[in-house]
C-alpha cells in the first residue's frame, strides 16, 4: 500500500487514462439514447435525481440500511475488519493510502444513506475497497497469528470471513435446490404469446410482469389499470388484456376493446 512507485505526473497520467476510458465507454451511449429516444432519456435522467428526494418503487429503508446490508453482502463479521481499518486510518492520519480506501468505502455509504430510495446496487462500486480492507485485515491477522494467545480465534475469524459470504451465496441462489425449469405459468405465457400473435399487447394484473415480458413480446404490468388508462392505451392502437384473478372490477371488464384472460398464480 506504500510502494511510492508513482509520482504526481504518473498519477495524473493514469487518472487521465482512467477518465478517458470511462468517457469512451459511457459517452457514446448517452449521445445515442438522447438522440434516438429523447423523451425516455430525459425521463430516466429526471428519475435519477428523484432517487435522492423520493422513495421510488417501494425501495425505502432506514438510514443505516446500507451498513446493515454489509453483513448480508460480505458476511456477518465484516464489521471487524472495517472497524479495525477505520481505527488504523485514524491513528495513522498521514497514511494517505489508508485514507484513500476509507474514503472510497465510507463516502458512498454515507451519501446514499441520505437518499430516500435505497437499493443495494448503489454502493456496489465501493466493493473493491471493501475487498481490499478485508485482504489487509486478513494479512495482518495471519502475520500476527503466533503472537496472539488464542490462535483458534484468529483462524476462526479468517475462516468465517470466507465461509459466511459463501453460505449466503448458496442460500440466496438456491443452487442445490431442485426447481421446475418449465413451470405452468411459463407454459401459459408462451401459449398466450403464440395465440395472440401480436407485438401490440398490454397485459395488466399479472403477478410476474418482468418474467412475462421475458417470455413474450407482451408489455406487462402488475397493477390493475384505471378506466382512463385502458381507454387511452386502446386509443393508441394497443390490445389490452386483463388477467382476471377475481380482483378486477366489472366496469373494467365491460370496456369495449379490453379482453379478459385467466392465468395461473
Amino acid at each position: 500500500m506504500q510502494s511510492k512507485k508513482f509520482n504526481t505526473k504518473s498519477i495524473l497520467l493514469h487518472l487521465s487514462l482512467l477518465i478517458g476510458s470511462c468517457l469512451i465507454i459511457f459517452l457514446p451511449w448517452q449521445v445515442y439514447i438522447f438522440h434516438m429516444y429523447p423523451l425516455e432519456a430525459n425521463w430516466e435522467m429526471n428519475s435519477y435525481q428523484k432517487h435522492l428526494t423520493e422513495v421510488l418503487e417501494g425501495h425505502d429503508g432506514p438510514f443505516y440500511y446500507y451498513f446493515d446490508w454489509l453483513r448480508i453482502s460480505y458476511g456477518e463479521i465484516i464489521y471487524i475488519p472495517i472497524i479495525w481499518f477505520l481505527w488504523k486510518t485514524l491513528i495513522h492520519k498521514k497514511n494517505y493510502s489508508l485514507l484513500l480506501f476509507t474514503i472510497w468505502f465510507i463516502v458512498p455509504y454515507i451519501f446514499f444513506s441520505f437518499a430516500k430510495t435505497k437499493t443495494i446496487n448503489y454502493t456496489l462500486f465501493a466493493s473493491p475497497a471493501i475487498f481490499i480492507i478485508i485482504s489487509v485485515f486478513c494479512s495482518m491477522l495471519y502475520s500476527f497469528r503466533k503472537r496472539i494467545r488464542y490462535k483458534w480465534a484468529t483462524y476462526s475469524i479468517l475462516f468465517l470471513l470466507i465461509a459466511l459470504p459463501i453460505r449466503y451465496t448458496i442460500e440466496r441462489t438456491r443452487m442445490f435446490e431442485k426447481r421446475d425449469r418449465n413451470p405452468k405459468w411459463a407454459i401459459e405465457l408462451r401459449e398466450l404469446s403464440n395465440n395472440l400473435n401480436s407485438d401490440s399487447i398490454v397485459l395488466f394484473n399479472v403477478k410476474r410482469s418482468i418474467e412475462t415480458m421475458f417470455y413474450t413480446n407482451t408489455i406487462a404490468y402488475s397493477e390493475i389499470p384505471t378506466k382512463e388508462m385502458i381507454e387511452k392505451i386502446i386509443e393508441e392502437g394497443y390490445l389490452v388484456y386483463l388477467n382476471d384473478n377475481n380482483q378486477v372490477d366489472i366496469s373494467l371488464k365491460n370496456i369495449e376493446g379490453s379482453n379478459i384472460i385467466k392465468l395461473s398464480d
